[in-house]
């Protein structure tokens, strides 16, 4: 979680914060969580991410997460799984952040 409140942080330099919506966790009913991260007018907007999907048919242990065509990343998985989504966008992060941010989110 910290990571990805480092890389909310370093958005937070102008009108971003004002004008998109910057993340939200939500609990869905299966039961599993969701997380939905506005990557607009970001370095990220423009970049690839690969989806993931792990044991989606299981009731335990799944997770699956996408970027979206307006350009959000979209996570749900089962409760277990929320660190593993986190460090899915925040690794996807790292791995297109080293000029933003001078290196690594750690």
């Amino acid at each position: 979680m910290d990571r990805l409140i480092a890389w909310y942080s370093s958005q937070c330099n102008g009108l971003w914060k004002h004008e998109h919506g910057g993340f939200k966790i939500s609990t869905l009913d299966n039961p599993a969580i969701r997380l939905t991260i506005d990557l607009n007018q970001t370095s990220l907007q423009d970049i690839e991410f690969v989806s993931v999907q792990l044991n989606y048919d299981s009731d335990v242990g799944w997770l699956t997460s996408r970027k979206t065509e307006d350009n959000f990343f979209d996570g749900c998985c089962s409760p277990e799984m929320f660190g593993k989504l986190l460090d899915i966008f925040v690794d996807w992060v790292d791995g297109h952040a080293s000029s933003q941010f001078g290196g690594d989110l750690e």
